[in-house]
């Protein structure tokens, strides 16, 4: 729903109390009923992929510890904040199991390949400052408290100041991976070409010289209905006045 509302710019995921989420609860079966090895889909990777597929900048503010698929539920968002006091552990190996959240795309991509390794392997706790993370989050901020305040405070300055289809595209940019610098180059170029005929273009260049917010106006219901550009293996939405 939020994702269809144009209203809302941007979504802020946080905890209650000392933790952001200590993950799934064990005491709970993990099978579904019916599904074969072949059928059977984790629960917390439909998650995260509706979290990837939300057209709307998401930020996780980390407020405390943050377990399994309490912190591979935050890797496919836009932005991490964490509290400096928050500790942080991919547990997985520790319980018998594997990586959930389709954490093995995102953890690598993250904080890289051989430190991805490390935290999968080891399943340890970690202070959320250690360099293990580092990639991980944004801000590490102090106290706890004010992690969600700083998340707000972000959230504010996406929603009045950029544009809505511009960080949509941009971030779809990114994660797109084009393989070369050529592919990235055509992606790049094909979007920019829509964008400068749209309002949002004018209206950002309007205000920029007028010294003043942007009022932009161009919605991602609008964009939905524009169809998309593909340049090969790669599929980039856009909209234009």
């Amino acid at each position: 729903a939020m994702d269809a509302d144009d209203s809302v710019k941007c979504i802020v995921f946080t905890g209650e109390g000392p933790f952001f989420c200590s993950g799934v609860d064990l005491t709970e079966g993990f099978g579904e009923i019916g599904k074969t090895r072949d059928t059977h889909r984790d629960a917390g990777g439909k998650l995260a992929l509706a979290i990837h597929n939300c057209r709307k900048p998401t930020i996780a503010a980390i407020n405390g510890t943050a377990v399994g698929v309490g912190i591979t539920m935050t890797l496919p968002m836009s932005i991490r904040i964490a509290a400096k006091t928050a500790k942080i552990s991919f547990p997985f190996v520790r319980r018998g199991i594997v990586a959930d959240a389709a954490s093995s795309f995102y953890l690598p991509r993250l904080v890289g390949y051989g430190r991805a390794l490390h935290l999968f392997t080891t399943g340890a706790l970690y202070p959320a400052e250690s360099g293990l993370l580092h990639g991980l989050f944004s801000e590490t901020v102090n106290p706890a408290s004010s992690t969600l305040p700083r998340a707000l405070e972000v959230a504010r300055d996406i929603a009045v100041n950029a544009s809505q289809v511009g960080v949509y595209l941009t971030r779809d940019l990114v994660y797109r991976s084009p393989r070369s610098p050529e592919q990235a180059h055509l992606l790049e170029s094909a979007a920019l070409y829509t964008r400068y005929q749209s309002r949002d273009f004018e209206e950002g260049v309007k205000s920029f010289l007028e010294k003043r917010k942007p009022r932009f106006q161009d919605t991602m219901r609008e964009q939905s209905s524009e169809g998309v550009l593909e340049r090969g293996d790669c599929v980039v939405g856009l909209a234009s006045k």
